[in-house]
């Protein structure tokens, strides 16, 4: 294929593929009359450089990847989305405490300390050691009292456990503090241990 198809069969432009030609991610033959091919092997290797350049892996880094087999770099770039997952988290938590006191023109000092003991505890600790998925948690928790509100039938203890997990789901979603907590009951534990 020459460059014209390449660019409209992997929807890459030109200029993409001349930058990776000189990064030496491509090398494609050359027709008697001086155009460049690009084979089936060429197009496969746009295609992978395409997708980790969408995942924004730098030129560097796809060359390290592609070339060199440092596969490293996936564990780097995931570890870079989870800290984005994680601030995007702590935000999210705190913006409803944030509003509220904004406009209900509460003392902001406890929310402020809790908002930069959490911002310290992501310092301290490494992002994928303290990172906990509420999502997941408040989805077993879903579960575990669906199934004991199932069997709950004249049971009044089963009825007294659903009850209680119906009502930490609800602590968890809505509560930034709770969760401030828990990373704090955690980061307590690790020291202990």
């Amino acid at each position: 294929m020459y460059i014209q198809e390449v660019t409209k069969a992997l929807n890459i432009t030109k200029k993409a593929i001349h930058v990776y030609e000189e990064k030496g991610l491509i090398h494609p033959q050359k027709d008697s009359k001086g155009y460049r091919v690009y084979s089936q092997e060429e197009q496969q290797m746009l295609l992978k450089i395409k997708q980790l350049r969408t995942l924004n892996f730098s030129i560097q880094e796809v060359k390290a990847i592609l070339i060199d087999k440092d596969y490293h770099y996936f564990d780097f770039k995931k570890e870079e989305y989870q800290k984005q997952i994680y601030e995007l988290d702590t935000s999210i938590q705190f913006i409803d405490d944030v509003k509220d006191c904004i406009i209900h023109d509460k003392d902001m000092i406890n929310l402020s300390q809790d908002l930069e003991r959490i911002m310290a505890l992501k310092k301290v600790t490494p992002v994928k050691n303290l990172s906990i998925d509420f999502d997941k948690v408040i989805m077993c928790l879903f579960c575990g009292g669906f199934f004991f509100a199932l069997k709950a039938e004249n049971n009044i203890i089963f009825e007294g456990i659903a009850t209680v997990l119906f009502i930490l789901i609800l602590v968890l979603y809505y509560s930034s503090t709770v969760r401030l907590w828990i990373f704090k009951f955690i980061e307590k534990m690790k020291k202990i241990s």
